[in-house]
């Protein structure tokens, strides 16, 4: 049985035989942002999971349409969230983020919702007023190719239960840019689940793997330690300027402001030293990029350095979400960073901010 509302249909308890041969065929199935809402053992309690918030991000509805068509009976109730549909069968498919001239989905979880993207986020939250679920997986993958990660803006032991399902990292942050996760709470929490490159298979069974354990654990039992998690708390987003432009080569192209090697994705989530050259900055100097912190500090000095117009780390560092996408690197970051030690980048002793 299918219900509409103004912007996102349901779909309740689709037959096998209904959701088509493929994942694309089973995009085209859907009027567009749809919730598929599965009857589990217990019908007292239901999960919510998102995925496609970004129209070229495929591993969450390939994990989705999968684990249906196998019809397994869920430990409780299940809504499925599949939004951007519309984007992800544009031509050539799983391509666009978000459609030209449209705001990303994900960064519209606040005020305003005076337009579609706004008013699709709005009625998904009211959706989960109603359905009250006791936690939400919001299933990404990574703007570049890299390893698993999951993000949460609340440190505690039931955010790392959600994200130990997928991944052994997870990256606590205070930042607020209208995301799904960021309306997480004790009785609501809510974790991003970050499977990797979109290109690669590993993405995807690691989405369906993580999704089946997620809607077959008869409890979402809580973590109680913390040893077997790799965590970074508070990274900085390392941005450039409006009027800046990007290119990506293994030479200095003296035709934009900053050059980065088409290699950084290697560098993902591992130690990156001082010696080693990022890339090229064509004036010198780190004006076209800025790295604010929890503080409202501007670090870039402290993560990055320049000599000789090449980039370097200006210490030790942990940086992730690294992109080779121009457009995505100017719309929303070249990547993240923290310390070494997997602690926020500050300016002065970390004791003087009260850094946990």
């Amino acid at each position: 049985m299918r219900r509409y509302r103004k912007h996102i249909s349901i779909w309740d308890n689709p037959e096998t035989q209904t959701l088509g041969s493929s994942a694309e065929e089973f995009l085209r199935k859907l009027p567009g942002p749809t919730v598929i809402f599965v009857r589990g053992k217990r019908t007292q309690e239901t999960r919510a999971v998102c995925t496609l918030l970004h129209g070229n991000e495929p591993s969450g509805t390939l994990a989705a349409y999968h684990w249906l068509k196998r019809r397994q009976q869920p430990a409780c109730n299940v809504a499925l969230f599949i939004a951007s549909v519309e984007t992800a069968l544009t031509a050539p498919g799983f391509h666009y983020r978000q459609l030209p001239g449209n705001r990303d989905l994900n960064r519209c979880f606040i005020p305003p919702f005076n337009d579609r993207e706004g008013e699709i986020a709005q009625e998904f939250m009211a959706y989960l007023d109603e359905i009250q679920p006791t936690s939400v997986l919001d299933i990404h993958n990574t703007s570049g190719d890299g390893p698993a990660f999951a993000v949460s803006i609340i440190h505690d032991d039931v955010h790392l239960r959600l994200a130990s399902f997928f991944t052994h990292r997870i990256i606590h942050t205070p930042l607020r840019m209208g995301a799904l996760m960021e309306l997480s709470q004790h009785s609501m929490p809510i974790v991003t689940i970050e499977c990797g490159g979109a290109r690669e298979q590993e993405s995807h069974e690691l989405a369906l793997n993580g999704l089946t354990r997620y809607l077959n654990a008869e409890q979402i039992d809580t973590i109680h330690s913390e040893e077997t998690f790799e965590l970074f708390h508070n990274p900085v987003r390392v941005v450039m300027q409006k009027e800046s432009s990007i290119d990506y080569q293994e030479y200095n192209n003296h035709q934009v402001d900053i050059t980065l090697s088409p290699g950084i994705e290697r560098f993902n989530f591992g130690i990156v030293q001082p010696e080693t050259q990022l890339g090229w900055l064509s004036s010198g100097d780190l004006n076209h990029l800025q790295a604010i912190n929890s503080y409202q500090e501007n670090v870039i000095d402290h993560i990055l350095k320049v000599v000789d117009r090449k980039i370097y780390p200006a210490r030790a560092i942990k940086l992730f979400m690294a992109t080779t996408n121009p457009t995505i690197a100017k719309s929303d970051c070249l990547f993240y960073v923290v310390d070494a030690d997997g602690r926020e980048i500050v300016r002065g002793p970390v004791s003087e901010h009260d850094n946990d």
